[in-house]
Parts: C-alpha cells; sequence; structure tokens
C-alpha cells in the first residue's frame, strides 16, 4: 500500500516534530514506576515520531487523531504492533477519564497517562480538559507554545503569572523540562515550544473538587483587573454585592485589602472563595 504525502493542515495547528532524538527525551519524563500496562495516550500522533519512542515505554498505547487523512499512514506503521490502538477522535470531545471511555480494550482500569505535542491552537482548553475530568491522567507530558509554558508554572507576582498559573498550581504540579526551537518542527512554526511534565492532584472528594472549582472562577474573574486591589476587585467582579459584604469576607480571610490581585497565592484565592462559600 502506498501512502500519499502529508501536508501539515494550519485549520488542524499541525507542526510535526520531526527529531527522533528530541522525541526520546520527551519520552523519557514519563515516570518509570508506572506499570507499562497502563494505558498511555498519545493525542495527535501525526508522523509517528513520538509514537515510535512511546513503544518502549507502553505495552498499552492509544493514538488519538482527529485527521482522517493521517490515519491510513498511522494504521500501515503501527496498527499490527500488539497493544497499539488507533482511533479517529477529536480530543476536544474524548471522554478522558469518564466511565465508557474503560469499555473496552485497551482500556483495563481508571488509570491512564497522556503524552502529546499539543495544537497550539487548542493547547489551553485541552489542558482544562484534561485536569476537569472525573478522573484525570496521572501524568501528562506535553508540548506548548513557550509563552503559554512560563503562565502554567509562573510564580507569584511575576509578569508571566495569571488564571492559568493559579489553575495549575490549585489542580497539579507541574515544571518545564525542556524547550525546542522552531527547527524541530516541519513546518517550523513561528514560536518557540516547551516541554511541561504536569501530575495532576488527586482529590478526596467530589466536595473537594467542588471548592477548586470555585476558586478557579473567583481566579477568572478576579484576573479582569489584576493591578487592583483585592477590594475594589471584588467589589468590580460582584457589582451586585455590597461592599460591606466583602470587607467581612476580607477581614475574616486574614488578608490585606490593599493587596493586588497579582500578588495573591493561589492558596488566598481557595482562601477567599471559601470564605465567600462561608459567609
Amino acid at each position: 500500500m502506498t501512502i500519499p504525502p502529508h501536508r501539515a493542515r494550519k485549520s488542524l495547528g499541525q507542526n510535526f516534530l520531526t527529531d527522533p532524538s528530541i522525541a526520546q527525551k520527551i519520552v523519557d519524563f514519563l515516570d518509570p514506576a508506572i506499570p507499562k500496562e497502563t494505558p498511555l495516550i498519545e493525542i495527535g500522533p501525526g508522523k509517528g515520531i513520538l509514537t515510535r519512542a512511546l513503544l518502549n515505554k507502553t505495552s498499552n498505547l492509544i493514538l488519538l487523531e482527529k485527521d482522517n487523512t493521517l490515519i491510513p499512514d498511522l494504521t500501515e506503521r503501527f496498527g499490527t504492533i500488539p497493544g497499539v490502538r488507533i482511533i479517529r477522535a477529536d480530543a476536544l470531545d474524548y471522554p478522558f477519564g469518564e466511565g465508557d471511555a474503560y469499555q473496552s480494550p485497551p482500556f483495563s482500569g481508571g488509570d491512564y497517562r497522556i503524552v502529546s505535542n499539543l495544537p497550539y491552537n487548542i493547547s489551553v482548553p485541552l489542558l482544562f480538559r484534561f485536569l476537569s475530568t472525573p478522573k484525570p491522567p496521572l501524568e501528562m507530558v506535553l508540548m506548548f507554545q513557550r509563552e503559554v509554558a512560563r503562565r502554567i508554572v509562573a510564580s507569584t507576582g511575576s509578569d508571566d503569572y495569571g488564571h492559568l498559573s493559579v489553575a495549575m498550581a490549585l489542580s497539579a504540579s507541574a515544571r518545564k523540562v525542556l524547550d525546542l526551537k522552531p527547527g524541530s518542527f516541519y513546518p517550523a512554526p513561528k514560536v518557540h515550544s516547551s516541554v511541561v511534565l504536569i501530575q495532576p492532584r488527586i482529590f478526596e472528594s467530589d466536595g473537594e473538587r467542588e471548592q477548586i472549582r470555585n476558586a478557579l472562577t473567583l481566579s477568572r474573574k478576579l484576573f479582569s483587573y489584576r493591578r487592583r486591589t483585592l477590594q475594589n476587585a471584588l467589589q468590580l467582579a460582584f457589582p451586585e454585592t455590597p461592599k460591606s459584604d466583602f470587607e467581612e469576607i476580607i477581614n475574616l480571610s486574614g488578608l490585606s485589602p490593599a493587596k493586588r490581585v497579582e500578588r495573591l497565592l493561589p492558596e488566598e484565592f481557595h482562601l477567599i472563595s471559601m470564605t465567600m462559600q462561608e459567609t
């Protein structure tokens, strides 16, 4: 069977990794202590550079590919390998961590991992989707535009610090592990890239998960006024609430009303949110 050459589709954000040695570096960040039979999902395998390296890391590999023109090539090269399953699906719609996703092989239980050279145009929505599933993955090794990676791991007070930073700090642990230049891809993107290792937080209960959701809702609203004081930002974000209520909330939280939103720690967003729920 002859596979026709594939042109990268800009509409799908395709920039294919071309260096096998870099692919190996990326997959080596996966935790070797996690059993090889644990399902490992690669999103957007594309030309299969990462896929080839992943074969030595798992005996249970799921390839999710949205572009149907790439399926024949992936099937020819990987479809007969034991433990490999190729699924044509949009990752934004795929039921990660949901019960129905595990009713048929190769899933054998709730645990799974994700590796991906994410399309930059949907990388943040996908990240939030992974973290908000009923059962997030044990770990993720994901590639982002470098500016996005900086926001993911940013510390309080830095120029890159924002809602994404707070969301990650409250939902997972994350660290940037590798920087890549545009020449590592074809076609070469106009931006630099970074690989981030993410280990989602395990919540003890649905109530704890709901608390974090509320804190992230608050963070998103307040960062619309990032340079405002906490007192002013709350009043702007919730104009229907009396000023006296926020004075009480801030007092109970033990925070300064003059502290600026961009200086709030992730756990302080959580604290304010909890106090708002209790008063």
